[in-house]
C-alpha cells in the first residue's frame, strides 16, 4: 500500500513538473520526501516480485506518465531518461529491472520484431556508429511504443515504422512476469486516441 501511495505522489508531481511552475512541483517534491521518511522500510517492504502482472495494468500505468520531461540520467526529481522510466513503471507492478538500457537488455526471453506482444521491452542503439545498445521503450501493440523520446524531450507514444527506429533496432525482450490476454488484445489494438496523437511524433 505505502509502496503504491509514493508512486502514485511522485507520479503526479512528475506531471505537476509538466504542466506548472517548477515552485508549485519542488513544494509537492517536499512533501513526498517527507512522507518517504515517515514510511521508512514500509516502502522496501512493500516491493516483491510478483507470479503474474497483466501487460495492460503495465501500459495503463506507463500512459499515466505522457508529457513528463525527458531528463538524461533521471529516475525522479524533475523528469525522467529513458531507462529511468521503464525501471520506473515496472517497479510500480514489483518487477525490479536494473538502471540501464544496456543492463535491461540482457533480463527477459529474446522475442522477434515481428512478434512482439504488449509489455515487451525494445532496445536501440542510437549513437553514431555504435551497436551498443542506448535506448529502451515498451512495446504497446498495434505498431506504437511509448518511452522517454530525446527528440521530444517528454514521455511520449511513437511508431515502430519510423525509419529511426527501424534501422537502430537491436533486440527485444519478454520479461517472464508480464502476461498479455487475447481478451485484452481485442481493447488495445486499434487507431491512436487523440490523447495519443497529441504525444505521437508524425509519420516522415
Amino acid at each position: 500500500m505505502m509502496l503504491g501511495l509514493w508512486a502514485r505522489c511522485e507520479r503526479a508531481i512528475l506531471r505537476l513538473i509538466a504542466i506548472t511552475d517548477l515552485r508549485v512541483a519542488h513544494a509537492a517534491v517536499g512533501t513526498c520526501l517527507w512522507l518517504s521518511i515517515l514510511a521508512g522500510t514500509a516502502l522496501a517492504s512493500d516491493i516483491r516480485k510478483p507470479a503474474e502482472v497483466p501487460a495492460k495494468a503495465v501500459l495503463d500505468t506507463a500512459q499515466r506518465y505522457l508529457g513528463v520531461p525527458y531528463v538524461y540520467g533521471s529516475r525522479a526529481g524533475l523528469g525522467l531518461d529513458c531507462s529511468g522510466f521503464v525501471q520506473k513503471v515496472y517497479a510500480e507492478h514489483g518487477i525490479i529491472l536494473p538502471r540501464t538500457s544496456g543492463e535491461m537488455s540482457n533480463v527477459g526471453q529474446k522475442v522477434a520484431w515481428d512478434e512482439l506482444e504488449p509489455g515487451d521491452l525494445l532496445f536501440f542503439h542510437t549513437s553514431s556508429g555504435s551497436k551498443r545498445v542506448s535506448h529502451v521503450g515498451i512495446a504497446m501493440g498495434h505498431g506504437k511504443m511509448i518511452h522517454a523520446s530525446t527528440g521530444q524531450k517528454r514521455i511520449a507514444i511513437d511508431s515502430l515504422d519510423l525509419n529511426y527506429y527501424r534501422a537502430r533496432r537491436v533486440v527485444a525482450r519478454r520479461l517472464p512476469s508480464v502476461h498479455w490476454s487475447e481478451l485484452a488484445q481485442t481493447k488495445l489494438y486499434r487507431p491512436a486516441t487523440t490523447r495519443e496523437l497529441l504525444h505521437m511524433r508524425p509519420h516522415h
